[in-house]
């Protein structure tokens, strides 16, 4: 085997893993979505705490933001938890709708469509696009 059929082989290693790797995160984030669309239960959350997180600085800074919300589970009074809602411009005091997990009710996230399905469309994608040069490789000359 040539040093050149070595890398390709790599190539195909590296993308075929980092493509299941993104499928499998999509899977997981849809099924926890499907799971609060099927059996979640709507109800109307507090925001508590706004909580920001830079790290890194220059070029590589990240800022996460977590909304802190508090919110009625039927049958077991108030329950704290976090969510996703920078894309809802909620504020300390505000109020969103959530969707809880009877079964789990710590399991919650803002009831709008990004933030219930955003993760995996975003995971599929991922791997979608390290699909092509996976599939459509041009043959390599073989050497004699």
């Amino acid at each position: 085997m040539t040093d050149r059929n070595h890398k390709t082989w790599f190539q195909i290693i590296g993308l075929s893993l980092f493509a299941c790797v993104g499928f499998g995160m999509a899977a997981y984030f849809a099924y926890n979505a499907t799971i609060l669309v099927q059996r979640g239960k709507s109800t109307m959350a507090t925001c508590t705490k706004i909580e920001t997180k830079t790290t890194d600085s220059g070029n590589d800074r990240i800022t996460n933001t977590t909304y802190h919300v508090t919110y009625v589970v039927e049958g077991q009074g108030a329950q704290q938890g976090h969510v996703d809602a920078s894309f809802a411009g909620l504020r300390e005091g505000g109020t969103i709708e959530v969707l809880y997990d009877p079964q789990q009710p710590d399991r919650v996230q803002a009831n709008r469509f990004i933030s219930l399905w955003g993760m995996a469309i975003l995971c599929g994608v991922g791997g979608l696009i390290l699909l092509p040069p996976l599939l459509w490789r041009k043959p390599s000359a073989s050497s004699s």
